[in-house]
């Protein structure tokens, strides 16, 4: 067991949430210099404490102890995908394809439109396949990919999905603790739209946020998530509802069967979708005249809000996606003006803890135990202590929810 790597772990997890040593270590009922010692590495925390600290930091005992092992995605083993793929292309061969087993397994590769008499067929089942790995948590180099896979397109779906899984990664627990969820009034009208005995998709369903609302209220909810630590978050969020499912799979590619679904919701997800190709599988799942639900919570109307997004921009450590009105993307889904709009406020009172954790959950914001992490939180205290008032920050927000059905 390495002390020093569990000590870093439990800091960098606190930082994460905004706490100092000394606001940790008041939670849980001992001194700071207990809690500094931990993150050293001179000791462990009581068996006692693993369970209490573990839920302050939002993480397990077992990740905790492993010292957040999960965190790290394993690299896709290629050689043994392809050595499957070699062995069950034996195994047709010498079975007959009209053996029972070889025939299933026929009929579902003809469902793929693949075939592993040629080299490309054999490529696009390589290519599910490491798809299917990646859903599942493990991830794949540019240059092995490029060494990999030749055909472009594939190449393409592969990294779209690698970036899809890997977004919010390691920052699932703050997601789920510090972004708004949704007023009251948007549910209502959604519902209201849906229909009791409806079944729907959340697609980008994240953590959960709007998931766990819908559920109480719909036939079955389908939860649509890439990434497995999100996914994580997301079983424990639904594990009451058991008209509930959660699927491994991308907005592009649910794998749900045709005109299966009433309705579908999209919340704060779709601008990290391909518009042609969620488009089309939209149409593909959603049965005639199904609706389709897109929502975002845009902050407007603070003081702080310039300063808080030139923040975000100095500190980001990724590209920012293509930035484009909700209007526009309503367009591109529905068509010209095809669509209704309604607003709704989701006016919120946030403390420190709540907004560092919000500020620190976006994809692209630093890690909290880097140099820049810590700028950026150092940044976002200033920020908050300039505009709170008694320990909390007045935040006005505007669920905006598009709707329509697709032609």
């Amino acid at each position: 067991m390495n002390l020093t790597a569990i000590g870093a772990y439990i800091s960098l997890l606190r930082r994460q949430r905004g706490l100092s040593q000394r606001e940790l270590a008041t939670r849980l009922g001992v001194s700071f210099q207990a809690v500094s010692k931990w993150e050293t590495g001179e000791n462990l925390p009581d068996s006692a404490l693993l369970l209490p600290l573990a839920e302050a930091l939002h993480t397990t005992a077992d990740a905790l102890l492993s010292a957040g092992a999960a965190r790290f995605r394993q690299p896709v083993d290629i050689p043994s995908l392809q050595g499957g793929i070699s062995a069950l292309s034996t195994a047709l061969a010498a079975f007959g394809e009209d053996f029972p087993v070889c025939a299933a397994v026929t009929d579902t590769l003809q469902d793929m439109g693949v075939s592993l008499a040629d080299v490309r067929g054999r490529e696009q089942l390589l290519t599910s396949a490491i798809l299917h790995r990646l859903l599942r948590g493990e991830t794949i180099s540019d240059a092995t990919l490029d060494a990999t896979i030749d055909d472009m397109a594939c190449r393409e779906r592969i990294r779209k999905c690698r970036h899809d899984c890997a977004l919010f990664t390691h920052k699932q627990q703050l997601y789920d603790a510090c972004r708004p969820s949704w007023p009251e009034e948007a549910l209502a009208f959604v519902r209201e739209r849906i229909g009791a005995g409806a079944v729907v998709a959340d697609l980008g369903s994240g953590t959960g946020k709007m998931a766990a609302l819908l559920a109480p209220w719909v036939r079955l909810l389908y939860a649509i998530e890439p990434n497995a630590h999100m996914r994580g978050v997301l079983r424990q969020n639904l594990a009451s509802f058991p008209r509930a499912r959660v699927i491994a799979a991308t907005a592009e590619s649910t794998g749900l069967p045709d005109a299966s679904m009433d309705a579908i919701v999209i919340a704060e997800a779709y601008h990290w979708f391909d518009n042609d190709a969620a488009r089309a599988e939209i149409r593909r799942i959603l049965s005639p005249g199904g609706q389709v639900f897109l929502l975002w919570n845009h902050f407007t109307g603070n003081p702080f809000d310039a300063e808080q997004r030139d923040i975000h921009q100095r500190y980001r450590t990724t590209q920012r996606p293509p930035q484009r009105p909700g209007s526009e993307r309503a367009d591109a889904l529905f068509g010209s003006g095809q669509w209704q709009r309604r607003e709704f406020d989701n006016t919120i009172h946030q403390t420190k803890q709540r907004f560092l954790g919000g500020m620190s959950s976006a994809s692209y914001a630093p890690e909290a135990e880097t140099a820049a992490g810590k700028a950026f939180l150092r940044e976002c205290r200033a920020l908050f202590d300039k505009y709170a008032v008694n320990g909390l920050l007045t935040t006005h927000i505007t669920t905006v929810c598009y709707t329509g059905v697709i032609g």
